[in-house]
């Protein structure tokens, strides 16, 4: 890979399991979202929040990790490879 690009992962989708409905999320994730949806947090940084403040994350596969929020319950959150340019 060439030294001046870095590989993160890019936050695209909250999703709830087919099997309940959709609930309100709880306005500690909202935030953490509304951060990663602008790129401050890539899908690396957005785990680790949601893991130091209890959300319980874990790695579903490449793209995607499971969190349990207090609201709305079990929830998939969607991340997409993406190539950046180091300056």
């Amino acid at each position: 890979m060439n030294p001046r690009l870095r590989s993160d992962l890019r936050f695209v989708a909250l999703e709830t399991p087919a099997s309940r409905p959709a609930r309100a999320c709880s306005a500690v994730l909202r935030h953490l979202l509304s951060f990663a949806q602008v790129g401050l947090f890539d899908g690396w940084q957005l785990f680790d929040r949601l893991d130091r403040l209890g959300l319980h994350p874990r790695w579903r596969d490449w793209g995607a990790f499971w969190i349990q929020d207090p609201d709305a319950g079990l929830l998939l959150v969607r991340c997409e490879p993406r190539l950046a340019s180091v300056h």
